[in-house]
């Protein structure tokens, strides 16, 4: 069965952990998705009264990640399909992995907001409905932690 996209699952199970941050914050989904929709309804406020939108940057990469999942969700309202194709074309790389939508997976995730790569297949295990931890860096210790604390199934580095 196709995943239906992050907002389906956030919708579905809003108390299900979505992010474990390097800071040691937890995100539900639901908390991930209340913050994608107020940043998307910050960026229309703004770029209504100023006629463009803002370059915020995020001050770490779960807020990124937020961030990049309410522009992906802004640009599906205004029917940008080259965003859409974008996340479609990572979540077919995780199923070509043998990782299907749903389930429990885990995602352990280095450096999402230095490296473009790692956040795109972020936000492709979210819209699966999978969870992710992130990692500031690459340290065997906090792999370990993260496979017994979290569960981790996969790992992108």
């Amino acid at each position: 069965m196709p995943s239906r996209g992050f907002h389906f699952h956030a919708r579905q199970s809003p108390n299900q952990l979505a992010i474990a941050a390097p800071d040691g914050r937890h995100w539900s989904r639901g908390e991930l998705w209340e913050e994608c929709e107020s940043l998307t309804r910050r960026a229309a406020t703004t770029a209504c009264r100023e006629g463009r939108y803002p370059d915020a940057s995020p001050p770490d990469a779960a807020r990124l990640i937020a961030k990049a999942l309410a522009f992906g969700a802004q640009a599906r309202r205004n029917n940008q399909p080259g965003t859409a194709a974008i996340v479609d074309a990572y979540r077919e790389k995780i199923e070509s992995l043998g990782i299907q939508p749903y389930g429990d997976n885990v995602h352990f995730c280095v450096s999402p907001d230095e490296n473009s790569d790692n956040l795109s297949w972020a936000l492709a295990s979210l819209h699966h409905g999978h969870a992710l931890v992130l990692a500031a860096e690459w340290r065997p210790e906090l792999m370990l932690r993260a496979i017994e604390r979290y569960r981790v199934s996969t790992v992108f580095l």
